[in-house]
């Protein structure tokens, strides 16, 4: 999504090595003294890289980068992806240039990465694109499973907890995604099911049905 844009070299009439006499061309014995090429930026420099993909960054893409358990993130730069891929993870709501958050939009499901390297300093604002089927981490009981804000940006395996994932005894499995309010007992998909649901409101309306898997 990003281009690495050389800086142009104009040539004169003269410099492009045509015949000539001494007197139509500078130099001695009618040379010109050669143009050196513009230096290329390291593509391999891990800094420069980061720096490019977050300033890279627009609202309204989406990114493969998720949360990890502990505040880290899955990728040390963003990864972007079609937002209609399975792999979007997160919605680019805005990228402001700075290290301050406030001009993100708040609420559950959605928060923020500052990258701070000087003179590239970049806030992405982000909103947590969740599906059916997707899992995030828990603890405590199945009537009340205790959840943190930052875990729900998060990408959680259902059958098992991830490396770093210290504190957590559980997850909660997403059966549903709703636009709006579900009445009590929506989240139940039939009379005979006995699972435990809790619903979820997140980025600014959206419902989840969830039970603890």
């Amino acid at each position: 999504m990003f281009v690495i844009a050389a800086g142009a070299v104009l040539l004169r009439p003269w410099q492009w090595g045509e015949g000539g006499g001494a007197g139509d061309t500078p130099g001695a014995h009618g040379t010109t003294p050669p143009v050196s090429a513009p230096a290329t930026p390291p593509t391999d420099d891990p800094g420069l890289i980061a720096n490019l993909a977050f300033q890279g960054v627009a609202a309204g893409e989406c990114l493969s980068t998720h949360r990890l358990p502990g505040g880290t993130w899955s990728t040390p730069f963003p990864e972007e992806v079609p937002c209609g891929s399975a792999e979007a993870r997160l919605k680019v709501l805005a990228a402001l240039p700075g290290t301050s958050a406030k001009g993100c939009p708040d609420g559950v499901g959605r928060g923020s990465w500052v990258h701070a390297a000087p003179m590239a300093e970049t806030t992405l604002c982000l909103e947590r694109q969740y599906r059916e089927g997707e899992c995030f981490p828990v603890k405590g009981t199945d009537g009340d499973p205790q959840l943190r804000a930052e875990d729900l940006l998060g990408s959680w395996p259902c059958d098992g907890a991830p490396a770093g994932a210290q504190g957590y005894d559980g997850a909660l499995r997403i059966t549903a995604v709703h636009p709006g309010p579900v009445p009590d007992g929506g989240c139940r998909r039939g009379t005979d099911d006995q699972a435990v649901y809790r619903q979820l409101e997140v980025n600014g309306g959206t419902v989840l049905c969830t039970t603890r898997v």
